[in-house]
């Protein structure tokens, strides 16, 4: 079994100046190591989410999230359970395990994430781009969110259509 991932190893200096940032509403993600630095293996990102954002519940096939909330809390589904996330909670959801998450509090949350692939990234940048661009409701906004979802691995929980992500 390999244990080193194929990606080049040099060190990489990550400050808040240089990090590409995802914005969308209600939402912040700052790329601390995005997937062009890993050959797409895996990205880092810290998120600020205020009351309300979130993602409803979904799966991947074959894609793994790590988050480890720092600040505020995160109601999060998982499979049939809901558990509120702290700081120092961490949750770990494998492929094939429906889970989604909001924001109850009036403070923002601060929740720092792993996605592997790293491709998740790109998903996210996307979801940012048809929020930023559409309205809710309007139907280029699920047109939008259908080819992302289509495109990445993403999938809406319980055969759901896609659902429009927090908040609307």
């Amino acid at each position: 079994m390999q244990m080193t991932p194929d990606f080049p190893r040099q060190a990489l200096v990550s400050r808040p100046s240089t990090r590409r940032v995802i914005a969308s509403p209600g939402a912040r993600m700052a790329l601390i190591v995005p997937p062009s630095e890993t050959d797409g293996a895996w990205a880092f990102y810290e998120s600020t989410l205020q009351q309300g954002a979130g993602a409803p519940p979904h799966t991947h096939s074959y894609t793994t999230e790590l988050f480890y909330v720092l600040e505020g809390c995160l109601s999060a589904t998982v499979g049939e359970a809901t558990e509120v996330l702290g700081p120092g909670d961490a949750l770990l959801v494998p492929p094939g395990v429906v889970h989604g998450f909001v924001n109850p509090a009036l403070e923002p949350a601060r929740v720092l994430s792993v996605a592997w692939p790293g491709t998740h990234a790109d998903f996210l940048e996307g979801i940012a781009g048809v929020l930023n661009r559409t309205a809710p409701g309007d139907a280029a906004r699920f047109a939008g969110l259908a080819a992302l979802y289509a495109q990445y691995d993403q999938q809406p929980a319980r055969g759901e259509p896609v659902p429009a992500p927090l908040p609307s």
